[in-house]
């Protein structure tokens, strides 16, 4: 008798965690017990974590800098790929370069084969990196303000580089760098994802 009440609380268990699981959102865990069974499942989906491609460690800590502590104080998806179009560098000063650019941060979800856009956010400036040794960390960050002033505020930080600026920033350049940054994460990473969407527009095929 003993073993036939282990075996149905199993079954119980196992039924009530598929269920559980299918109304769970990511990351929840359930576990379903009596007193000899205990189910736990973990529902967290992962995508491989986005890796800055390039060797130089000042623009890995930009990645990194905007992935942290910029992207993480909007909504959470499954996965942060920033976006970044370099205007300037000054490497003069190892303990103060100087990284000119308009900075991007999308946060997504994966549905099927399809990242979806579920954050994100502009902000175009002047960040500062230390190098030591042969990794880097960003200091400081000069945003572009925002609304009235933001014209201003921008040609203060980009200088004589402003017009270049707007030039490379356009929607149609901005476009092409997501789309070819997302591609790259998608192939680096071996994934079957073939498309993105942003809310309320079509999906955007990836070109791999």
């Amino acid at each position: 008798m003993t073993q036939k009440k282990t075996q149905i609380g199993l079954l119980a268990a196992i039924l009530l965690g598929s269920i559980f699981t299918s109304c769970m959102n990511k990351g929840d865990k359930v576990i379903v017990a009596d007193n000899e069974t205990e189910v736990v499942v973990d529902t967290f989906n992962t995508l491989p974590p986005f890796k800055y491609p390039g060797r130089e460690p000042h623009i890995a800590a930009v990645y990194t800098y905007l992935i942290d502590s910029i992207g993480a104080q909007y909504s959470q998806g499954d996965i942060c790929i920033p976006q970044v179009t370099i205007v300037k560098t000054d490497e003069t000063n190892s303990n103060d370069i100087l990284v000119w650019g308009d900075f991007w941060v999308f946060n997504y979800k994966q549905v099927g084969d399809t990242l979806k856009t579920v954050s994100g956010g502009n902000d175009p400036g002047l960040m500062h990196v230390k190098q030591v040794g042969k990794t880097a960390q960003v200091t400081k960050f000069e945003r572009v303000e925002d609304g009235a002033g933001n014209v201003a505020s921008a040609k203060k930080i980009f200088g004589i580089n402003y017009s270049l600026y707007r030039k490379l920033c356009s929607e149609q350049e901005r476009d092409k760098v997501r789309a070819e940054g997302i591609a790259d994460y998608v192939k680096r990473n071996k994934l079957s994802i073939t498309c993105f969407q942003d809310y309320g527009w079509d999906a955007v095929s990836i070109q791999k």
